[in-house]
């Protein structure tokens, strides 16, 4: 079996201080994602109107597109058989 390389002192060294200043970050890290959060716009929450018009948007985009999906199924079906008949 292979023997594990060794460490050198210097590099251990250095690994530590990167730990360490990794571990002072840290909590600025968790200090700034806080301040963030709590700066959110979270006062100009969407009205219920403003929402439920939103909602008929996506579902009206939602409606239009099965319409769609559906005539383009209807269409390909179409095609394959039409070429389905052309084969034989």
């Amino acid at each position: 079996m292979g023997r594990r390389p060794r460490r050198v002192h210097g590099s251990a060294l250095q690994e530590a201080q990167l730990n360490r200043r990794d571990s002072r970050q840290l909590p600025n890290d968790l200090q700034e994602a806080h301040q963030a959060r709590q700066q959110a716009s979270f006062h100009r929450l969407p009205c219920r109107e403003d929402l439920l018009d939103k909602a008929r948007v996506a579902a009206a985009a939602y409606a239009k597109e099965r319409r769609r999906n559906a005539e383009l199924v209807r269409r390909l079906q179409q095609l394959h058989a039409e070429q389905a008949c052309a084969d034989q």
